[in-house]
């Protein structure tokens, strides 16, 4: 149990950023270096990466840091703690995924992709499932589930301006194999997010 002799000789301020930390990355999967509310977890997560690692590891959760794309997340290695998308969260989350990409085209490294409803209506509209999109309570209710899960920021619900957080936009093998650890499609109309 070396994490504990470590963890009892950290600072009482060091051990309260560690019960911050390790609860925040359970309770919304990632920590994101451009998150404003993350910042600061963000960073002392990765100067103690290995003592929260061989934490979470005791109850079965990886922690692993994408560093190229500025974000840390835990997956559990048994699986569970997982969360099934329906259909139409599994479709936005699609649609997030390709209006990300296609802004990164368009900007540099340092910009921040914004989108709006207009950008995801248009692109319900090219990929011809208008009738898939959801009614707006529903939509409301997908933004706030995304930006729970550091997939997005709400930066203004009226125009519904988001902000992309990087999580949303990685490599394709880091999104087949992490995207928050979204499994393949099961049988229904769901996918499973793995936290």
């Amino acid at each position: 149990m070396n994490w504990l002799v470590d963890y009892e000789n950290l600072t009482a301020r060091d051990q309260e950023l560690f019960q911050k930390c390790t609860n925040t990355l359970l309770g919304q999967t990632y920590l994101v270096a451009k998150r404003e509310k993350d910042i600061v977890l963000y960073r002392y997560c990765e100067r103690k990466y290995e003592l929260i690692r061989d934490y979470l590891q005791l109850s079965g959760w990886q922690l692993h840091h994408v560093k190229k794309h500025g974000f840390i997340y835990v997956k559990n290695q048994f699986d569970n703690s997982r969360r099934k998308f329906t259909l139409s969260e599994t479709l936005f989350l699609f649609i997030t995924r390709l209006l990300h990409d296609e802004k990164m085209k368009e900007l540099n490294l340092t910009q921040k992709v914004m989108i709006n409803n207009r950008d995801i209506l248009e692109k319900y509209n090219a990929l011809n499932i208008k009738e898939r999109m959801p009614a707006r309570e529903e939509y409301r209710r997908t933004l706030k589930l995304f930006q729970s899960y550091s997939l997005l920021e709400l930066k203004d619900f009226k125009g519904a301006k988001l902000g992309m957080l990087q999580t949303v936009g990685v490599t394709d093998d880091d999104f087949r194999n992490l995207m928050i650890g979204i499994a393949s499609m099961e049988c229904g109309d769901s996918m499973q997010l793995r936290g």
